[in-house]
Parts: structure tokens; C-alpha cells; sequence
């Protein structure tokens, strides 16, 4: 993808070891044009039409270590009609060649993704998500934020940045969504490596065609399984009532046949969600997953908008055993998210019951903390 327009922006001073607010007089504009405005809250950024802007601040006094620490930082986009993407750099000199590179994903979907039009929201980066350019820097003194768009006009704006130190190992979590009968094949994998895992399941659609009815459900309990909330097509299509009628027949389900968990979380269906949604989900569940972004900061920015790692039928076992390491060596929160077993798998949303197998294996072998969702919020997040 070319980018044609970018600039890059820093706005920070020190209060604390661990919190920054935005600072007009430690602004540094490196070229181009842009009409930065501050207010006693936050600092905004709008873009022209003109090609290569660049703003950065040094985050010196911040002390930032990423390989001890977690990076967030709260932001606003604009319109999403104008943007292209944006990448995050952390380096130790201002226009250094050696930095830590993270691309923020971006989706046509707005729905899909994990930031909204004219919406604040919390973001974390751990060094997990980082992909190294160049040499490893020594310190990180400079985090750009590279804005890309197709050289019209965008709004940026930053509020704070903060850091918080990670866990010293960490966390995976293995998923799976809607709660169909091919899942039983994994459900028996996971009890004999000994591991558990949590299904998002659709309770008004028990015993379906290809899905679990109640006694599969029951027997995926007796293996310690985590059973939640999922749904067959987006809530963000219903209204607030016909939600509130969705949520309580699912908890009213799963508590009256004791599949309940002790904490009840949600996986939002396709993924999709606003921010009118999500303040209905806080007063029914204690979580709520996407469904891409890979692996999460522990612990998440925002408990609502929850990442996760899809994984799909060209998934390698390479991959997968990479981005367990990665989550276990970095301290961070790896929630893998499976669909169908399918001996044959070719379709996007299956996977090779013997990949499966080799995973677990691997979880056990390398004594990965595999924790379900219930239990990583009870440990981690509560």
C-alpha cells in the first residue's frame, strides 16, 4: 500500500513516572504544514492537503522500557473517509533509522474495527505487537505517530499516554465461537493435554443443525470448560431493548442449566460493535472480545474491545507456536479464536483437528499458562 500524505505527532510532558499530558511548548514540527490546536484537555491535529508532516516530541522523562513495560495512549480519529492507516514508532533518537514499528489495524468495516469515527479511545502496544527496524534501540526517548491519508483533510487527536508493567510471563487463551458439534473433537484434545478452554456459545440456537445441543454443552463443562455469551447475527443491528431481551435469555440459559461461569463475558458475533453497544454490554458482562487485532496487552486498555488472534485454515503450526512465544516471553495476553475442526480444513474458518493436537501439545511442552477467559479476568483483571 502507498501511503502519500503522513505526518507524525507528539505532544507530551512528564507528571509521573507513569502518566503525560499534552505540552504545547515541547512541540516539534520537522516539515510540512498542519493546524495543531491545543485545549486544557488534549491536542488535535488537522492535516491539509500537502504531502509530509511531522510533529515529535522526545518521551525522555517517561522512562519508557518496553521489554518491562506495557505503552497506551488515548486518541481520536476523524472522519474515516480521508484515512489511510497509521503506524507508531518508538526509537531513541528523532528521525533515527533503528526504532520499533507497530501498524495499527484498519478495516473497511468501521464496525469491525477496534477505534470508531470521532471516538476516544484507550489503545495499548506491548513489544509483542513490535516489529524491530533496524538495530534495537537502547532507550525509547521519541513515540511518532505516523498519520496516513489520501492527502485531505483528517482530524488527529492525543489526550495522554501512560505505561504499566506487564507480567513477567505470559497468558494464552484458546476460544472458540458460536459453539458448533465439530468443537467436541477439540474439547476432548484439551482434556487429555489437560488444558481448558472457553466457548462463546448461542444459546437460542442449542441443538441446531452443527451445533452442540445441551449434554455436549455439559460434558464441554465437565472438562472445565468456560461457556459465554455469543450470538448469530450482529447486536448492533437490534435495538437497546431487543438487546436487553438477547443478553438476560443467554444468562438466564447458561445459569439455569449451571453452565454459567463465575464472571460472564461476551464475544461481540462478526466482531461488530459501537460504542452505543458497549455501554449496554458493561451492565451485562465483565469483558467483551472482538474478533481480530492480535495479541492483547495484559492488562487490555479497554476490557470492551478485548483483541484477539483469528485463526484460520492457512494458519500454520509455525505461526501459531511464534505467536504463543511471543505472548509467553513478552508477558502479554495471546486469546486464539477457533471456529470449526475439520479433518480436511480449507474453508477460512476451520482447522486441522491435528494441528489442534500439535498446539496443545505444545502448550504442555513449553508450560505455557493457558488460562480461560473467566480465569485470566479473575487473575489479571478483576
Amino acid at each position: 500500500m502507498k501511503f502519500k500524505t503522513f505526518f507524525s505527532i507528539i505532544s507530551f510532558a512528564l507528571i509521573t513516572n507513569c502518566w503525560a499530558k499534552l505540552d504545547p511548548k515541547t512541540l516539534y514540527l520537522h516539515w510540512g504544514k498542519a493546524e495543531l490546536v491545543h485545549s486544557p484537555f488534549h491536542s488535535e491535529i488537522t492535516t491539509s492537503t500537502e504531502d509530509n508532516y511531522m510533529l515529535i516530541q522526545p518521551i525522555k522523562g517517561m522512562k519508557l522500557n518496553l521489554k518491562r513495560e506495557n505503552f497506551y495512549f488515548q486518541f481520536r480519529l476523524g472522519s474515516f473517509q480521508n484515512f489511510v492507516g497509521m503506524e507508531i514508532r518508538f526509537s531513541e533518537k528523532r528521525g533515527d533509522k533503528n526504532y520499533y514499528s507497530y501498524s495499527l489495524p484498519y478495516f473497511s468495516d468501521a464496525e469491525f474495527n477496534p477505534y470508531k469515527e470521532n471516538e476516544w479511545l484507550n489503545y495499548g502496544i506491548s513489544l509483542a505487537n513490535l516489529k524491530l527496524v533496524g538495530k534495537e534501540p537502547d532507550k525509547i526517548n521519541n513515540v511518532s505517530f505516523f498519520l496516513f491519508t489520501n492527502k485531505k483533510t483528517l482530524k488527529f487527536g492525543l489526550k495522554k499516554i501512560w505505561k504499566k508493567k506487564k507480567p513477567k510471563e505470559g497468558v494464552v487463551s484458546i476460544t472458540f465461537d458460536d459453539g458448533y458439534d465439530s468443537q467436541l473433537v477439540a474439547a476432548k484434545l484439551t482434556n487429555k493435554f489437560r488444558l481448558k478452554a472457553t466457548a462463546y456459545i448461542m444459546p437460542r440456537d442449542i441443538g441446531k443443525f452443527n451445533l452442540m445441543d445441551l449434554q455436549q454443552l455439559k460434558q464441554m463443562k465437565g472438562w472445565g470448560w468456560d461457556l459465554q455469551s455469543h450470538h448469530s447475527y450482529p447486536l448492533t443491528i437490534m435495538n437497546e431493548s431487543e438487546r436487553k431481551i438477547e443478553f438476560n435469555f443467554g444468562l438466564n440459559f447458561l445459569n439455569k442449566h449451571r453452565l454459567a461461569s463465575k464472571t460472564q463475558h461476551l464475544a461481540y458475533p462478526l466482531g461488530k460493535h459501537n460504542e452505543r453497544l458497549i455501554r449496554q454490554v458493561k451492565k451485562y458482562f465483565k469483558t467483551a472480545r472482538i474478533a481480530g487485532g492480535g495479541i492483547e496487552t495484559l492488562p487490555p486498555a479497554d476490557l470492551y474491545r478485548i483483541r484477539t488472534y483469528n485463526v484460520m485454515a492457512n494458519t500454520t503450526l509455525k505461526e501459531l507456536k511464534e505467536k504463543i512465544l511471543d505472548a509467553k516471553n513478552q508477558g502479554q495476553w495471546l486469546i486464539l479464536m477457533f471456529h470449526y475442526m475439520k479433518k480436511d480444513a480449507k474453508k477460512d474458518l476451520e482447522y486441522s483437528p491435528e494441528n489442534f493436537r500439535l498446539m496443545a501439545e505444545f502448550l504442555k511442552q513449553k508450560k505455557i499458562k493457558v488460562l480461560t477467559i473467566d480465569e485470566a479476568y479473575r487473575e489479571y483483571l478483576k
